[in-house]
């Protein structure tokens, strides 16, 4: 499938790799002022929630994920591979998490025995 990436926030990236290269750890560098995750979900909301993800499910796949990111802040990816990686994680995620099961309501008395 051919998508369409978002353009490159290259002001967004040299901010961030400056921190990084200042000794920051990658982790939280990424969500300095929520920047980069909000770029993201701006531009590609629709295609996250097509694969069942939310903005909880990205700042968790950036948050666990947080390699890739630092990948393509020391340029050894590009823009385009982050933002794939990204979404297939989101998807992977999704499609591997366990069906929610609703849990047993108990009454008063259950609680009594």
């Amino acid at each position: 499938m051919t998508r369409k990436h978002p353009p490159e926030p290259a002001d967004l990236k040299k901010a961030l790799k400056t921190l990084l290269e200042a000794g920051q750890e990658g982790k939280y560098v990424i969500f300095t002022g929520n920047k980069l995750p909000k770029y993201i979900w701006d531009n590609l909301n629709e295609e996250i929630r097509m694969r069942g993800g939310t903005w909880q499910t990205l700042l968790k796949t950036l948050s666990t994920n947080y390699k890739i990111v630092e990948d393509w802040l020391q340029d050894k990816i590009s823009w385009e591979e982050m933002i794939d990686a990204i979404l297939e994680n989101i998807q992977n995620t999704r499609a591997t998490k366990p069906q929610e099961t609703k849990a047993r309501k108990h009454s008063l008395l259950d609680f009594l025995k």
